[in-house]
């Protein structure tokens, strides 16, 4: 049988997309022999063959060790350890070695602490315990070696990536669904497979097996009355009992006449996903976390009704699928990294669809959000050049159930900003991750980053944060408002650029300052100190839309060191040349910028970034 899902919603399309890759994979891990095909595209959906269900709990978690592998992240952690380099020392090496091995060893102790290879990695840890700072390298790298070989032994891998998959998938996707309750947390691949099949795919068979009889019109209504009657007696001695609703179909068809069955099939709920389906439960948090209903609170997505949302065991069993579907990347969050998932949403063929969220999957695993969508979008580069419109949607979440927390972000990509991230962004040139990833967030939904600038620039004054990761967001906050088609906005990224030299060269000049009266004086406070309280004065007016005095503290400023004032300056009030929020962070960012602490020669900061003058 020919299963249909269409893609026109995110959730389904999520687990489209899932489903997709793990037939990719079984063929490309040889997990099953070549020349099967179990899907099939059309222009809205895919037409899936059912006997791809027998294999799916094997493939599912197939894929999750592969994509979790416990050996594979140890391995890229560790593989700076026995080279000298300035953010660890030798001695911070050998600790987070030992601290590695020993929190592994201990996760392991339960169930192979009578086996050989447990004793080696015992014995490894102890070696690693002797080291001294001032030893051999190769030996730490030694030592690294054989701790990761024992790692890769195929039950130690599986038991340890078993404790992230389950923790990963309990926090963010399903809480204790099926194979996710705490009691199984001892389960091998083998009996991960066994519960996977038990509780999704063979409700699915029986359901198929229901929609068969149903659809079959050369029966006369008597025999098809009697294949349903024996068809729900089988089903209801093999399924689970929390599925009554086989039982309570029974019970009720039984009092019924054989040509009334179409029609009470019909009043029957239905998915909401695929209307031709029969609904056998409701959706909730053990479907999907993110946009999970609990008891009594009810999510208001759902068009503020406080109605059940029922599904069908398709649908459940797509659902299960979405850990496969998207794709992680890091983000900071008040100071700490967590594991966000995205998914890219186009106009298009579910083929093109499963062909760019593909993409993110194999190619930027794991990327920070900021470098990751640019790169999204630079897939659509010919669309925007042969000015097709083009309609993409992100979005992201992240979940913690036991905190009973979701962040869900929908971005939908205006065309300015297509233009933008496909032919002109360099925001890699925003070192600080921070600042660079908040200001995609907010031009992606249209907000002006300025006020983020703002914030940025405080850390800057307090020495806190790069004052040259604020020029560069100045930067590409202009080309966004160039591709926006704003008033008042300067095409030529030298007007930035000049009033950031006019602000280093204020800067210098109370150094210069400085030194001279140090010669005449005591005490005098310095050149760094002076700018940092000038820049906080000029970015409070800046903040506050004040014109006026910004202009008044710099005119003073200059006459204080004896400087001509620009002319560039005045533009403050008419804004013809640039806007005010460009010119003046660009002003106070040359002030905070100092060149001299820097690891690398001073650049022109202008064609480091690429930017072409086009006036």
């Amino acid at each position: 049988m020919k299963l249909k899902l269409h893609t026109d919603d995110y959730i389904t399309a999520i687990g489209a997309v899932g489903l997709i890759r793990l037939c990719e994979q079984a063929e490309r891990y040889q997990w099953i022999g070549h020349g099967q095909t179990f899907v099939e595209y059309r222009d809205d959906h895919i037409l899936v063959d059912s006997s791809v269900l027998q294999y799916l709990p094997d493939w599912y978690f197939r894929s999750l060790l592969l994509q979790y592998s416990v050996a594979s992240r140890e391995e890229k952690r560790l593989r700076h350890l026995g080279t000298r380099n300035r953010f660890q020392t030798p001695k911070g090496q050998i600790k987070l070695l030992r601290e590695t091995i020993n929190d592994k060893r201990k996760r392991l102790a339960k169930y192979f602490s009578d086996r050989e290879e447990y004793l080696e990695l015992e014995q490894c840890l102890e070696e690693v315990k002797k080291l001294k700072a001032d030893q051999d390298e190769e030996t730490l790298v030694a030592l690294r070696d054989r701790y990761l070989e024992l790692l890769r032994i195929p039950e130690f891998e599986e038991r340890l990536t078993f404790n992230v998959i389950r923790s990963n998938l309990f926090k963010g996707f399903f809480g204790q669904a099926s194979f996710l309750q705490k009691t199984l947390s001892h389960y091998n691949l083998e009996q991960h497979i066994e519960k996977m099949h038990e509780d999704y795919i063979k409700p699915l068979v029986y359901d198929i097996g229901l929609h068969q009889i149903l659809q079959d019109k050369e029966q006369s209504a008597e025999e098809r009355y009697k294949a349903l009657i024996d068809y729900l007696d089988q089903a209801t001695e093999s399924i689970y009992k929390r599925w009554s609703i086989y039982k309570r179909w029974r019970r009720e068809l039984k009092k019924l006449d054989p040509s009334q069955v179409d029609h009470y099939f019909q009043s029957e709920l239905h998915c909401v996903f695929e209307e031709e389906w029969l609904a056998t439960e409701n959706f909730g948090e053990k479907h999907f976390v993110p946009l999970g209903l609990s008891g009594d609170l009810y999510n208001f997505a759902w068009e503020f009704n406080n109605q059940p949302v029922p599904i069908s065991s398709w649908i459940r069993l797509i659902m299960l699928l979405s850990p496969i579907g998207v794709t992680p990347y890091t983000r900071l969050v008040n100071g700490q990294f967590e594991t966000f998932y995205t998914f890219v949403y186009s106009d298009g063929s579910p083929r093109t669809l499963f062909q760019d969220n593909e993409a993110l999957r194999t190619l930027e695993q794991n990327e920070s959000f900021e470098r990751l969508i640019p790169k999204i979008v630079q897939r659509e580069t010919h669309k925007a050049r042969q000015k097709i419109k083009v309609n993409i949607q992100l979005f992201e979440f992240y979940s913690d159930i036991e905190m009973k927390k979701t962040v869900l972000n929908y971005y939908h990509v205006p065309q300015y900003m297509l233009v933008y991230l496909s032919e002109k962004a360099k925001l890699e040139f925003i070192k600080d991750r921070d600042l660079r990833d908040n200001f995609l967030r907010l031009a992606l939904e249209n907000i002006d980053p300025i006020r983020y600038i703002w914030s940025h620039l405080e850390k800057a004054v307090k020495g806190k944060a790069s004052a040259r990761a604020a020029y560069y967001a100045l930067s590409e906050r202009l080309k966004i408002l160039n591709e926006k088609g704003e008033k008042r906005v300067a095409k030529n990224h030298w007007y930035i650029d000049e009033m950031f030299k006019e602000g280093q060269k204020i800067r210098n000049k109370l150094h210069s300052r400085v030194e001279e009266r140090k010669e005449m004086t005591d005490y005098v406070s310095g050149g760094e100190k002076r700018a940092a309280g000038i820049a906080y004065r000029l970015l409070n007016a800046a903040k506050a839309g004040n014109k006026k005095q910004f202009l008044d503290t710099t005119l003073r400023l200059y006459l204080q060191v004896g400087e001509s004032v620009p002319m560039l300056l005045l533009n403050v009030f008419h804004e013809e040349k640039i806007d005010f929020e460009s010119l003046s962070g660009a002003f106070i960012t040359g002030l905070l910028y100092d060149n001299r602490n820097q690891n690398e020669p001073e650049k022109n900061l202008e064609n480091e970034q690429g930017v072409m003058n086009d006036e």
